[in-house]
């Protein structure tokens, strides 16, 4: 099989706990699934190091693609890959900001090539902005910079699921895997303490959708901080074996 987890690491911001205590949350999490590829946002990086750096060193996984959004004085700001497995053709979309929203924060789309035992997936790692009609802008040009072929849309898309952002992206042949496959679940993400909302995504092309056997939220709602961030985040598990309708 092939597994995912995406997961908003909300910087080094301390509401939900110190960075190091969440980071040791965060190994312990992936540590018991041990997934093929982490999909990052919110990533905080200084010093020539990152957030994903670190989670790569203590989990041992020799793959990592770190795309900055904005960078203020030395630290950038940005969004990430770790994967046990090679990234091919990691390319990065910067996404509109206008001046005229309230949300000041430069945003990217990354993408990469995974290769899996039934084909190489282009996965897209997306955070979109929480001003509605930024979001939608962000939503179209991820679009357009989309390529042809089996995809996997994950992240942090600060849109609700009947939002216009989440059905163009439908629109376009991308399908909520939630949705699909867990119709009866809000499946809300955020805010972690106390969730009320849903807008992290695993969005997926029919052929990837078809490989789709699972799909829960990694993390604990509640409780007392620390937590992995203000977000849970999101498990996918594919099947290895292409499906026989699938061509």
């Amino acid at each position: 099989m092939f597994q995912v987890i995406t997961l908003n690491l909300n910087y080094r911001v301390a509401k939900h706990g110190a960075w190091e205590a969440r980071r040791a949350l965060i190994v312990e999490a992936v540590r018991r699934v041990e997934p093929d590829l982490l999909v990052l946002q919110a990533v905080e990086g200084s010093d020539g190091a990152s957030q994903a750096a670190e989670l790569a060193a203590l989990l041992n996984y020799p793959h990592l693609a770190f795309a900055a959004a904005m960078t203020d004085g030395e630290v950038s700001r940005g969004s990430a890959f770790v994967s046990r497995r090679p990234l091919e053709n990691v390319a990065t979309r910067r996404l509109t900001r206008r001046g005229d929203h309230d949300d000041t924060g430069q945003r990217v789309v990354l993408r990469a090539r995974v290769q899996t035992d039934a084909g190489a997936i282009d996965v897209y790692n997306a955070h979109f902005s929480w001003v509605p009609e930024q979001a939608l802008e962000n939503a179209r040009e991820t679009l357009q910079f989309r390529a042809a072929g089996p995809a996997l849309l994950l992240g942090d898309l600060n849109s609700a699921p009947d939002s216009p952002v989440v059905q163009d992206l439908q629109r376009a042949g991308l399908l909520d895997m939630w949705a699909t496959l867990r119709p009866e679940d809000s499946g809300y993400t955020f805010e972690a303490d106390r969730p009320t909302q849903r807008i992290d995504y695993a969005l997926a092309t029919p052929d990837v959708q078809a490989r789709v056997r699972h799909i829960e939220r990694v993390g604990i709602a509640g409780g007392a901080p620390p937590r992995l961030s203000d977000h849970l985040g999101l498990l996918v598990t594919l099947s290895e074996v292409r499906s026989s309708g699938v061509h």
